[in-house]
């Protein structure tokens, strides 16, 4: 890709603030860039410079921080604390609490939300809309089980740099999943193969939860001989025999095996923006 002269940006800041809409971190700001990565509903980022109609911004997973180029009507002017967090796949937003009222978006499972006000069956959040109560969950709420959880996204899109439930990419479905348990994971697959969790030696044998890394792809073990990954081939987060992944990713791809990965900490809430950028 070639990169082009984007000119000096118009001013330096350093400003926490939340995304109010669907958001991508580009490598350029230009909507025809790459994806570095999605930035859900609520997260906050650090706005570093300011691009015209494009801010500059870094958002940490884990230790590591992602920096790229948003559109400004995405993110809000400030930033706010969350209060609950979407458990749904995927829950509306109504321009008023009634069953109804027309959907003036939707936003991804995960996504964090900072309840305002209330209705019977609704939470207000900010900074505009209404959802169903039913559909978020506490901030501190974390799911006990990960490997239980990323099952539920089999059969959503293929998305390169996708981390919802509209799309994701292959580390993408391993971050969203270990943050949902609230495990602080790395963003890149390149940075979880080094430092995630621990090194599994082969004569062990997986176990269910255990991360498999190739130099080009990842994928989790669900039981001894089966992994869920989301690829392009097949378009969408699948589970597949090991055998089949495996023959795919070193004979077909040509990419080299690294090895496998298992968790070692226990899992602690997670959320917001770590402000070591």
């Amino acid at each position: 890709m070639t990169k082009r002269t984007i000119g000096p940006p118009s001013q330096a800041l350093a400003t926490l603030v939340s995304v109010c809409g669907h958001a991508a971190l580009l490598e350029e700001p230009d909507d025809r860039a790459t994806v570095e990565t999605q930035l859900l509903f609520g997260e906050r980022v650090l706005v570093i410079k300011e691009w015209g109609d494009w801010l500059e911004v870094g958002k940490v997973f884990g230790a590591y921080c992602h920096r790229g180029f948003v559109r400004r009507s995405a993110l809000a002017d400030s930033a706010h604390e969350a209060t609950h967090r979407v458990w749904e796949t995927w829950t509306p937003i109504r321009s008023i609490p009634r069953l109804k009222a027309v959907a003036v978006d939707r936003i991804s499972l995960g996504s964090e939300l900072r309840v305002v006000g209330e209705a019977e069956d609704h939470y207000q959040i900010w900074p505009l809309g209404w959802v169903f109560k039913k559909h978020v969950r506490p901030i501190g709420v974390v799911a006990t089980d990960f490997v239980q959880t990323m099952r539920r996204f089999v059969g959503t899109p293929f998305v390169w740099g996708g981390r919802s439930s509209f799309g994701l990419d292959c580390s993408g479905m391993i971050q969203l999943g270990l943050q949902l348990a609230g495990v602080s994971a790395p963003r890149a697959m390149a940075d979880m193969s080094d430092t995630l969790g621990r090194r599994v030696e082969e004569e062990g044998g997986p176990l269910p939860g255990d991360f498999i890394f190739y130099s080009g792809h990842c994928g989790m073990f669900v039981d001894e001989s089966h992994v869920i990954n989301s690829n392009g081939k097949a378009g969408r987060v699948q589970i597949e025999p090991f055998d089949e992944l495996h023959h795919r990713m070193v004979n077909v791809r040509q990419y080299m095996y690294i090895g496998h990965r298992r968790l070692v900490a226990e899992p602690r809430p997670v959320h917001g923006l770590d402000r070591r950028l």
